[in-house]
């Protein structure tokens, strides 16, 4: 993972919030209620569509601005680069690879099965491995 950014997404308000990540490992360490979690449901959301912890998907929108959630993340496969947008109010996806529009993969519309497969792990390998301790 390279980079993801996100708005009023739980705690978070309405300016970006941006995370760069370094290639190898990462900690996050912070004190409780500082918004650490949300960072590992940000992640989870752009990727899977679905919040890391049990959270309703209306309940992830800032309860202050209560629109425009917007989480942006930036990776890379290979020599591949792949960016996903996924916003609620209004919803929105966008996936790209390499700067190209992504709309149909194999012979189906780009659902989150084919996500997935180019991801190289579903939703459940994440949350039972990805985010140990989370």
């Amino acid at each position: 993972m390279i980079k993801i950014k996100f708005k009023n997404f739980l705690s978070y308000g309405n300016g970006w919030t941006v995370i760069d990540f370094n290639p190898r490992l990462n900690l996050i360490s912070a004190r409780n209620g500082s918004g650490k979690s949300a960072i590992i449901d940000a992640i989870s959301f752009v990727l899977f569509g679905k919040p890391y912890r049990e959270i309703k998907m209306k309940n992830l929108v800032n309860q202050v601005n209560k629109k425009h959630l917007e989480v942006e993340i930036e990776f890379e496969i290979g020599n591949d680069q792949y960016k996903i947008l996924r916003g609620i109010g209004p919803k929105r996806f966008e996936f790209t690879k390499n700067g190209e529009t992504v709309d149909v993969l194999s012979s189906q519309k780009l659902n989150q099965i084919e996500i997935d497969k180019i991801l190289g792990v579903k939703y459940l390998l994440f949350k039972n491995v990805m985010c140990i301790g989370a």
